[in-house]
C-alpha cells in the first residue's frame, strides 16, 4: 500500500497485483445477478419500420402509392 508519494509502485508490482486480483475472481463463481446480467441481450434490435410507427408515420401504405 501506498504510504507517500515518496514511495511509488512498480510496474511491476501493480501488474502483480492486477493479476492477483483477476486470479482471485476466477476462482469463485459469479452471483446470481450477475448471471442474469450476462445472459441478457445487449441490445434491443429496432427495425425502420419500428421507428416510423413510434413517429407516427403510417406503415400500412406504399411510397408509389402517393403519385
Amino acid at each position: 500500500m501506498r504510504g507517500t508519494l515518496k514511495h511509488r509502485r512498480s510496474a511491476k508490482e501493480m501488474k502483480r497485483d492486477r493479476e492477483d486480483h483477476f486470479a482471485d475472481l476466477a476462482e469463485h463463481e459469479p452471483t446470481e445477478e450477475a448471471k442474469r446480467r450476462m445472459q441478457r441481450q445487449a441490445y434491443k434490435t429496432h427495425t425502420v419500420e419500428d421507428f416510423l410507427k413510434k413517429v407516427g408515420i403510417d406503415t400500412k401504405r406504399s411510397v408509389v402509392d402517393e403519385k
